[in-house]
C-alpha cells in the first residue's frame, strides 16, 4: 500500500489535534517507534502530557 505523503502528514496532524484532549499518551514500542510516533511524543512532551512506553509481548 503506497501512501501519500500529504496524507501521512493529515494523518499525523489529526492524531496530534486528537492528543490535546488526552490524558496520557500510550507507545507501543514492539516494533520500533517510528517517525509519525516520535512526533507525537515530542507533541505530548511539550504539551506537558505524560508519555508511557508499553510492550504487548
Amino acid at each position: 500500500m503506497t501512501q501519500k505523503k500529504s496524507e501521512r502528514a493529515l494523518g499525523i496532524e489529526a492524531g496530534l489535534l486528537w492528543g490535546r484532549e488526552a490524558e496520557l499518551t500510550v507507545v507501543y514500542e514492539d516494533l520500533g517507534i517510528t517517525e509519525g510516533m516520535k512526533i507525537g511524543i515530542a507533541r505530548a512532551e511539550k504539551d506537558g502530557r505524560p508519555v508511557e512506553y508499553r510492550k504487548i509481548l
